[in-house]
């Protein structure tokens, strides 16, 4: 079965192709055979009162634009002219622009079993057919889970999240309401803790939220990478490439298992060195400093922490291992 959308895409050039991005539509309640053409959307066109401009169009014919938005699964097979929309341009209104708006038939996603094909528009969707879909993983759901700061989030695998269910005749809101989902994320940048499950950003702009220990992935701001290490840090001994948080290292230096060194500014540094605390510290590079101490003496062991990272310059300090 196909969808029967009316729809504009945000630019002229993408003609009829059906972007996860850029497609404006609505979808209509209703459904016909894969078979359905030309001949059929014309007579659908004027049967829903529309006013087509010139002949049905078939995407085997139309000259599309390539992006890789463009949705895997959601092709608009046929299409025809039936208005027009005016894009404004904020910054120049004499540089409107005039797109065409079309009713078309759409394909549907493959994986539709967890949600059966409803003619009917947004439709609730229940608990069960909810956990389903993530269980399986379709309709662009990757995963659904904790935040460490609490909220529910669901994390994607791609735009088409967004268009699968609604076209299917469900309702995105209800998905994301039976299952408390108040945030969002992408498997690009929302990653999930070998230790406990929740999930965080991927970084926080500056720095990686996660960090590798003994083979596991592990979250910083859940704590599981400090505890993590508190308890094992031979890893990290004498590796200018990886390093511990500060907090781990004030404890261990507490409970006398390690000793503050030195601290010192790395990145894009003119000379001048830098200001931690109201202290100076020297420029320097981990696998500079490291190579230095160890030709001091031979027999001790080192670690790093990463102290403050900014846009151009981080802090860092090596501690001796006792």
């Amino acid at each position: 079965m196909k969808r029967v959308i009316k729809f504009h895409s945000s630019y002229a050039s993408d003609g009829i192709t059906f972007s996860d991005c850029s497609t404006k539509y609505e979808i209509l309640p209703i459904l016909v055979e894969d078979s359905a053409g030309a001949i059929e959307l014309q007579a659908l066109a004027l049967k829903l009162g529309f006013t087509p401009t010139g002949a049905p169009i078939s995407a085997t014919v139309e000259k599309t634009r390539k992006t890789r938005y463009v949705s895997p699964e959601l092709f608009v097979t046929h299409a025809i002219q039936v208005g027009t929309h005016v894009k404004t341009h904020s910054f120049r209104s004499e540089e409107n622009e005039t797109l065409p708006v079309y009713l078309g038939f759409i394909t549907l996603p493959r994986d539709s079993g967890y949600l059966p094909l409803v003619e009917t528009v947004g439709n609730p969707v229940t608990l069960k057919q909810a956990s389903e879909v993530c269980n399986y993983q379709a309709y662009g759901v990757s995963a659904v889970g904790e935040m460490v700061d609490g909220p529910i989030t669901v994390v994607k695998s791609g735009w088409n999240y967004f268009h699968a269910m609604p076209m299917l005749g469900y309702s995105l809101e209800s998905f994301q309401e039976v299952l408390n989902i108040t945030e969002q994320g992408f498997e690009d940048d929302t990653t999930s803790c070998d230790g406990c499950n929740k999930f965080d950003s991927r970084d926080n702009g500056y720095q990686n939220n996660f960090r590798e220990h003994d083979g596991e992935w592990l979250g910083i701001n859940c704590g599981c990478f400090d505890e993590a290490c508190a308890g094992n840090i031979e890893p990290f001994i004498d590796d200018p490439d990886t390093a511990i948080e500060l907090k781990t290292a004030e404890k261990l230096a507490a409970d006398g298992a390690l000793e503050h060194v030195e601290r010192f500014i790395g990145g894009m540094v003119d000379g001048r060195g830098g200001f931690y605390a109201g202290a100076a510290c020297r420029e320097g590079t981990p696998t500079k400093v490291l190579k230095t101490l160890k030709a001091e003496n031979p027999d001790a062991r080192y670690l790093f922490t990463i102290d403050e990272t900014g846009q151009f310059q981080t802090y860092f300090s090596v501690w001796l291992v006792i």
